[in-house]
């Protein structure tokens, strides 16, 4: 009996031992899982760039100009062609054919904007023509022959430059004059078969210069300018002298340089000095010193 006893005890230890042991699996809490912190990229992403941008477009064009000049009352007529491609209607590349009305026969082929100083001026497609403003048909040589400009770069004050072609009527072509092309502000004086040429850094700081055409040379024949003296009333002076040199190079940087009349009184035989109220050249201006 007491054997029975201890067996039926050990029954019930092993099956209560089994229940606690089951209990622990069965409904054992689940572990949380541990919260990982998301990477950041500290690089913004690349954002692609919108085509549609209008600022991000190229557009292309292309526009022929045709005109007609006799270039004395002899002839010969001519036929210039004047072709531009545009980027964004402001001009790029550029070239004029030249052509004889009397056989159609092409002269020449001439690069605008790319023999003297290299597309300096923004040609926009609207005033791409024959104006008398960027395109110059003049005598500037007095030979009875009018010769070709094309309008380089310009400023506000009344600065500007042309690549200048003399028309040469022996070999029935333009040739390109560098002396006349490195020139501001020419302007043709047919009365007195002179040519002047402006130059002004700002106010009371200008340059003019005259010269003849004598047996195929320019000839630097007078030399005006203005200098500051706020000693005196007025305070600007105009400075007339002939020059002692073939030629003087003149431009902003040396007119804005305080050692200019030391350069130029060295170079040039004064004549008269006289007090000047206004411009030089005669042109009103703004605050701004913008030709008005």
């Amino acid at each position: 009996m007491k054997n029975l006893n201890m067996k039926a005890l050990g029954t019930v230890i092993v099956a209560v031992a089994i229940f606690f042991l089951m209990e622990h699996v069965i409904f054992k809490p689940p572990v949380k899982e541990l919260a990982v912190p998301m990477q950041v990229s500290s690089v913004p992403p690349i954002q692609k760039k919108d085509k549609s941008k209008e600022e991000d477009r190229i557009e292309i064009k292309e526009k022929k100009v045709s005109f007609k000049e006799k270039l004395n009352k002899n002839g010969p007529e001519l036929r210039f062609d004047m072709h531009g491609k545009f980027k964004n209607d402001h001009l790029y590349q550029g070239h004029v054919e030249i052509f004889n009305t009397s056989n159609s026969k092409r002269i020449q082929k001439l690069i605008i904007n790319k023999n003297y100083a290299d597309a300096h001026f923004e040609w926009d497609i609207e005033n791409f023509e024959f104006n008398g403003h960027q395109v110059q048909l003049v005598d500037i040589n007095f030979d009875g022959y009018l010769d070709l400009r094309f309008l380089d770069n310009e400023g506000a004050t009344g600065n500007n430059w042309y690549a200048s072609y003399l028309y040469d009527p022996k070999r029935g072509k333009y040739i390109f004059n560098r002396q006349m092309s490195s020139q501001s502000g020419l302007a043709v004086d047919s009365k007195n078969k002179q040519l002047l040429t402006y130059n002004r850094c700002g106010a009371c700081l200008e340059f003019i210069k005259y010269y003849k055409y004598l047996k195929g040379h320019y000839i630097l024949s007078k030399i005006e300018w203005t200098e500051m003296d706020t000693t005196k009333e007025p305070d600007c002076f105009k400075i007339t002298g002939i020059p002692k040199v073939r030629d003087i190079v003149i431009n902003e940087g040396r007119m804005c340089d305080p050692a200019f009349s030391d350069y130029i009184e060295k170079r040039v035989k004064i004549l008269k000095r006289e007090g000047l109220v206004g411009s030089l050249d005669g042109r009103q201006r703004g605050v701004l010193g913008n030709v008005d």
